[in-house]
């Protein structure tokens, strides 16, 4: 793993004014580009930041220079350094402690098998359960139905009592289905909480008048 290199703050805070003192600003922006800020001094002199990337590190340099009216460089201070090549060959010849990789537990066949025993019987249960709240609310729908029907047969011409019939008829074939339908999905959960009783749940009762 690479790391970013901090270097003490005396390195940091490097005049580089012997290399470009007296020498002509052209050839500093042609060596450094061209400058990313500029500052106004009441000497009359101006104040130019530049920065550029570092070549082997994140980061970049800083460098602020002086320069006279005359075009000619006063002072440069670099404000931060990039490190050099021989200082980044040190810093990477450095090998950090292996990390050891977290050990992954594979999942067994027989977990496995579990695991979706599980899912199935879930899924099961909710079927199970919204079949059983749809039976019950036919159930209550089709008990007031039939004893209305029962209390007033004898009010009723023969098609309202053919129609009247013929509805509690289809209701009645409805909550055979949803009865059968929740016998099936009882016995196949019955099946896998045999295998894995630590699954079963008790199932919803219906409800009776």
């Amino acid at each position: 793993m690479k790391k970013f290199i901090i270097l003490p703050l005396a390195i940091f805070i490097a005049a580089c004014a012997a290399d470009w003192t007296g020498k002509n600003f052209d050839q500093f922006v042609i060596e450094y580009g061209t400058p990313v800020s500029q500052f106004q001094m009441q000497s009359g002199d101006t104040a130019y930041s530049f920065k550029r990337p570092c070549p082997y590190t994140p980061g970049q340099e800083e460098i602020l220079v002086v320069v006279s009216p005359e075009n000619i460089i006063k002072g440069t201070t670099t404000q931060s350094r990039c490190p050099s090549a021989t200082e980044h060959k040190d810093y990477n010849e450095y090998t950090a402690p292996a990390v050891q990789a977290p050990v992954v537990q594979t999942e067994t066949q027989a977990e496995r098998q579990k695991r979706e025993a599980k899912a199935r019987y879930d899924q099961l249960y909710s079927e199970y359960s919204k079949a059983n709240a749809a039976y019950n609310n036919l159930w209550k729908e089709y008990y007031a139905k039939s004893n209305n029907f029962v209390s007033t047969i004898g009010n009723m011409t023969p098609v309202q009592r053919d129609k009247s019939s013929a509805e509690l008829d289809a209701q009645k074939k409805e909550l055979d289905s949803l009865l059968s339908r929740q016998s099936e999905m009882s016995k196949e959960m019955f099946s896998i909480s045999k295998k894995y009783p630590d699954i079963y749940r008790a199932l919803p009762q219906g409800e009776f008048f």
